[in-house]
Order: structure tokens, then C-alpha cells, then sequence
């Protein structure tokens, strides 16, 4: 379950902010039992309501049914009449597990204050809809979780203590660590459903837009330029192609690179692989160097051996002498590969830093270079003029922003931001821990998106701000440094209202914030605008992927990283908008 950085961002030059949005209504954050995307099954026939997504494999079906004649027949004859009225919530209970948010309705990623612990076996319900199960079915729950077993002793006796009382029973026996994802009312949350009003005003310090493209990108995860005076923006999509747009808003019809047989996705709503990041070489203009961070396939060998789901690849790539807009298909070098336990939390971003470092080699000042306990290519970062900053993405409670520092901990996880998460889990490499700059709980959002310290002309009251958004509730924030006492303070950015935006400029968005970007001049946008019919990404051939050489040594090292990373020790369519401008 582990969590990673969806941005690392650093200080460039003046210019524009692009924020990359998902525009069409998705449901936010589904994600099974086994930590994996929802999908499309096949043969359901007791749970079928989630045939066409959910969690559910026909096998999985079976069992679910298995389960449910199994509470029946724990009830006593004399008792029947429990069965006649309960068992309607005995099959919704049930069939949960296949809910797309099986992972959320039974507490996956909870802990307690010693160790992370297994999913509940009873779903957490609504206040309302507890209550009236509660009136007609209470003495149903003994043979609910009798039937869950042994394995589940503590949480049936918590329940049966609960069940003293009502209010006991749907406050405490039934709620959620984040009780957002209740059922039933989670399949009718705005937030959830991507039906979130945004907040209009007239004030100091709001927002208005300008539409940058009407071209429909399949969930773009990147904006990139070149730093070569073409004035070109890169727009990576997740199922692998990056294509070219111009500030007009034209985009070339040819895609500037194309990895879609590389790049291993799905196109179930929350597979996180794909395309992931992307950075140009410092010497772009005169080498035509740049590198791409994304998932990809592993052999059955390597699966076996390493248990991985996939692999990350960072590779270079070169672009033709005789066509800026085209990549050499003849050229290509893998930099580094590291093995992926999960298709969840995959993200982050790929940079230079502005130490003129070039190299592909392990720095020999890197902290963790003569630590046995971890490994030598941990993220080192020389502070210099520029600042990195990450958001990285929480578990169940709280979304954080660190400043990354050489060395630094942060850690996960035995924390979470600034709350405590697994007091009995171990730091990545033990030491002190390094706290976030600034942290929010899931009552603010539940997915942060980080973004860039905006730099540009066009908006001059965010000069200096480091601006950054949350994916699941559509907000936008703005954070700033105190140099003289060293501190951050945050505030959200809300759109102006309608007689302040005017056409062209708009103050309306969709809320599933992805990602931003930025042009030549450092100017900040987001892809999005024009909600379009939803497609899904073409399926991943597996016969024509490009043959990438691997020795038998670098084998063994991807295992020997794979087993540190494991160690106990070791921790949609879019379209562009640019910040135009924020009212005096």
C-alpha cells in the first residue's frame, strides 16, 4: 500500500501555470480488496450488479455465494424469521467485496496503533441506512461474523459490545476511518462522483482561466517545454503518447513519441501505470536528449522471481536531426529499472535539479551511498538556488507537501504527514524524521496534486506561491514561504465570479486535478475544459513491444532492489487551461 509523489516540481523561469485536469466525471479513487483497479467481469451471477466494474472475478462470485448460504445455515430453525428479513443485507453485505470501493467500505488501509491490519469483514454503513438495519436486523450480525471466523474474534466482539445501543452500534460499530465512502451514499457522493459545485466569489486573490485547447487528451499526465525558444508544450498522455501543442492552442497531428505497446496500463478507472513523467536533458537544444519515467511490461520469469505486478523504466531518447516534432525511433537507452509490488500509488515526476549535474551514475555524495540498509540510488538532492517540492499522496487520513532535502526522511510509515500511522513499522532508514511543510486532512481532499512555485508575469499576486491542487476534491491551494521565520502558510484559490472572468476567460474547471505544467516563460496551467464522451485506452499488444536488452547481472540487481524495496526496513479526456488571471 505504499505511497508515492504524483509531482516533484522546481523552480524555473517567468511565464505561464498550466493545470492539467480530468474533465469528464470519473469515480474517484476506486480500488479493490488487493490493492488493484476495478474491472470489467465476466459470469457474475450472485454479485452482478458488478459485472460491468467492480472487483469480482466469476471465482470470486462463487465464493460470495458460498459465504452467503453458509450465514444462512448458521441460523437456527427456530430463528428463520432472522433470515426472512435479513437476508437481502446479508447478500449487500456480501457482494461489497466487489464493490469498485471494496478497499475503502472495509477500512483496507486502516492500522491500529501497533501494525497495519487486515480489511474488516463487516462494510461501513451510513448513519441512516445502519439505523434501519439496525431496528429490523441486529441480531443478524452475530451469524455475519460467525461466519467470518476466527480471524475476525476482536471485531465481532467490538460489534457485539456495540450492539448495546443504536447509536453505539452506527457511531462507532460501523464507521469509517473515512466515512465519505459509507454505503450506501458513497455511490451518490459528489465527491466521489465528480459532481462538486466550485465556489464562486469576489474577492482578493480569486482565479480566472483561459481555455488553452479544445484538442481531448486520454488523461494527460504531463505539460512539459523544451527550454529551446520553439515555444512548444509536450503533452503526455498515460497510455503512452506524447503529443505537441503550440501556446494558440494548435496541436500537431502526428504524436512526438509514441510508447503505447511499452507502456503497461489498463483502461480500468484507477490503474495508476502508464505514462508517468518526462524530462528534457539541460543541453536539449544542442543533444536532443530527453527521458521518459513510465510502467512496463515484465516477463513470467521476472514475475516469478520477483512477485512484481510491473516494472518502472526511466529511458533516454534522442530526437531527429532532420524533424524537431519526431523522436529517432533507432535510438533508445534504459537508465534505470526498479520492480512495482502494486498498479496503485504509481506517480511522480523525473527532473534535473540545478547543480549542472548530468550524469547517470550514482553520485558518490549521495547520503545512503555506504548505508547497508538502504540502497545507494536513493533520491539525493544537492539544495541550491531551486527547491524541490513533492505532494505526496496520503493513505487514509492526511495528504502532505515536503520539501526534499539530501538525506531527508519522511517517514512513512510510521507516519502520515504529521499524524502517527504504525508506531511498530519501521523508518526507511531509521534517523530523524524531516516533517512536511504543510499537510491537510481528508476532510480538505483525499489525493494531493502537486504542483509549481509560479514564476510568471501574468499574475503577479501569486509571484512566489507554490501552487498545488487535491485530485478527489477539486480544490486549488496556494502556499508560501516566510523566509525570516522559515514557515508556510496555505490558502485556497477560488475562482472569480462571472462578471470578474470574462470571455475568453472562464472561472469553471472540471475537478479532477491530475497535474500542471508549465511554458518557456514558467507560466502554470492545468489540461482541461470541455467535458467530453469518455473512451478508454486501446488494449496493450504484447507482440510488438520494442526489445529492451537486459544482462543477467542487471537482473540480479533489479531482484537484490526488489528485496530491499520489500524489507521491513525499507520502507479522460482533457483539454488545457492557463492562469490568466487573479483579481487584485
Amino acid at each position: 500500500m505504499g505511497r508515492a509523489c504524483r509531482k516533484l516540481n522546481v523552480i524555473w523561469c517567468s511565464g505561464l501555470l498550466f493545470l492539467v485536469l480530468i474533465v469528464v466525471k470519473i469515480k474517484c479513487h476506486p480500488q479493490c480488496l488487493d490493492s488493484r483497479p476495478p474491472f470489467k467481469g465476466t459470469g457474475l451471477t450472485f454479485c452482478s450488479q458488478y459485472q460491468d466494474y467492480g472487483c469480482c472475478t466469476s471465482q470470486d462470485d462463487v465464493q460470495l455465494k458460498e459465504r452467503y448460504d453458509r450465514i444462512q445455515q448458521l441460523i437456527p430453525p427456530e430463528n428463520q424469521q432472522i433470515w426472512t428479513d435479513c437476508s437481502e443485507y446479508a447478500k449487500t453485505f456480501v457482494c461489497q467485496e466487489c464493490s469498485p470501493y471494496a478497499a475503502h467500505i472495509f477500512d483496507a488501509e486502516q492500522t491500529t496503533k501497533d501494525i497495519v491490519v487486515k480489511p474488516r469483514a463487516f462494510p461501513g454503513l451510513c448513519k441512516n441506512y445502519c439505523s434501519t438495519f439496525y431496528q429490523k436486523c441486529k441480531d443478524f450480525v452475530k451469524y455475519y461474523m460467525d461466519e467470518a471466523g476466527s480471524g475476525y474474534m476482536e471485531e465481532a466482539l467490538r460489534l457485539t459490545e456495540a450492539l448495546s445501543s443504536q447509536m453505539e452500534f452506527c457511531t462507532n460499530g460501523t464507521k469509517l476511518i473515512d466515512n465519505d465512502y459509507c454505503f450506501p451514499e458513497l455511490l451518490t457522493n459528489p465527491i466521489l462522483n465528480g459532481n462538486i459545485t466550485i465556489e464562486k466569489v469576489t474577492q482578493e486573490g480569486c482565479l480566472c482561466l483561459e481555455p488553452m485547447s479544445t484538442v481531448f487528451y486520454r488523461n494527460p499526465i504531463f505539460l512539459k517545454h523544451a527550454n529551446d525558444s520553439s515555444k512548444r508544450m509536450f503533452v503526455g498522455e498515460q497510455i503512452g503518447l506524447v503529443h505537441i501543442m503550440y501556446p494558440d492552442g494548435r496541436v500537431l497531428e502526428e504524436p512526438f513519441l509514441d510508447l503505447t505497446y511499452d507502456i503497461k496500463t489498463t483502461s480500468s478507472k484507477g490503474d495508476e501505470r502508464g505514462m508517468l513523467g518526462m524530462a528534457f536533458h539541460p543541453n536539449y537544444i544542442n543533444n536532443g536528449l530527453f527521458y521518459i519515467y513510465y510502467s512496463t511490461h515484465i516477463s513470467d520469469y521476472e514475475q516469478i522471481q520477483s512477485g512484481a505486478d510491473h516494472k518502472i523504466r526511466i529511458e533516454e531518447f534522442k530526437v531527429r536531426d532532420d524533424n524537431p516534432n519526431s523522436v529517432n525511433t533507432s535510438y533508445s537507452r534504459v537508465i534505470l529499472e526498479v520492480y512495482e509490488p502494486y498498479w496503485n500509488h504509481n506517480g511522480g515526476e523525473i527532473l534535473f535539479g540545478d547543480d549542472g549535474r548530468t550524469e547517470y551514475s550514482i553520485p558518490p555524495d549521495n547520503p545512503f551511498v555506504n548505508d547497508i540498509r538502504a540502497l545507494p540510488e536513493v533520491y539525493a538532492y544537492e539544495f541550491g538556488k531551486g527547491r524541490i517540492v513533492c505532494g505526496d499522496v496520503g493513505q487514509s487520513a492526511r495528504e502532505e507537501i515536503d520539501l526534499i532535502e539530501k538525506g531527508a526522511n519522511y517517514g512513512w510509515k510510521k507516519m502520515e504527514g504529521t499524524a502517527p500511522y504504525c508506531s511498530a513499522c519501521k523508518y526507511a532508514s531509521g534517523g530523524n524524521v524531516t516533517a512536511p511543510i504543510w499537510d491537510y486532512p481528508h476532510s480538505f481532499g483525499k489525493s494531493v496534486t502537486g504542483g509549481h512555485f509560479y514564476r510568471g508575469c501574468q499574475s503577479p499576486n501569486l509571484q512566489g506561491y507554490y501552487i498545488y491542487g487535491d485530485f478527489m476534491s477539486g480544490r486549488l491551494f496556494r502556499l508560501l514561504h516566510h523566509a525570516n521565520n522559515d514557515t508556510w502558510t496555505n490558502k485556497e484559490l477560488k475562482m472569480c465570479a462571472s462578471n470578474v472572468c470574462v470571455p475568453p476567460l472562464v472561472n469553471d474547471y472540471a475537478t479532477s486535478i491530475i497535474s500542471f505544467g508549465e511554458d518557456e516563460k514558467a507560466s502554470t496551467a492545468p489540461p482541461s475544459l470541455h467535458p467530453p464522451v469518455m473512451t478508454t485506452p486501446p488494449p496493450v499488444p504484447t507482440t510488438t513491444q520494442r526489445q529492451v536488452s537486459m544482462s543477467y547481472e542487471t537482473f540480479l540487481k533489479l531482484i537484490r532492489q526488489w528485496m530491499a524495496r520489500i524489507s521491513p526496513n525499507f520502507g479522460n479526456e482533457n483539454t488545457v487551461f492557463r492562469i490568466a488571471n487573479v483579481k487584485p
